[in-house]
């Protein structure tokens, strides 16, 4: 086990310990028979995150591009 050391303060790595809530939402719209675009919004809580990134919240967004063989 290893120290990091900054210029105020001395906290053992390793010594964090996050729970993870995630709630997450998606549409998957067709743009043609197999084509389809994916707007999704992904949301993280982590309880005590605060101290190494200054919030608990973890905003995500991405939109996919795909396609899909056979029939929807």
């Amino acid at each position: 086990m290893g120290t990091a050391v900054c210029s105020t303060t001395t906290e053992p790595i390793g010594a964090a310990n996050h729970f993870d809530v995630n709630a997450g939402v998606g549409l998957q719209i067709y743009l043609t028979t197999h084509i389809f675009i994916r707007p999704e919004f992904d949301f993280h809580y982590v309880p005590g995150l605060t101290n190494q990134f200054g919030s608990d919240a973890v905003p995500e967004a991405m939109v996919w591009l795909g396609y899909s063989f056979g029939d929807r």
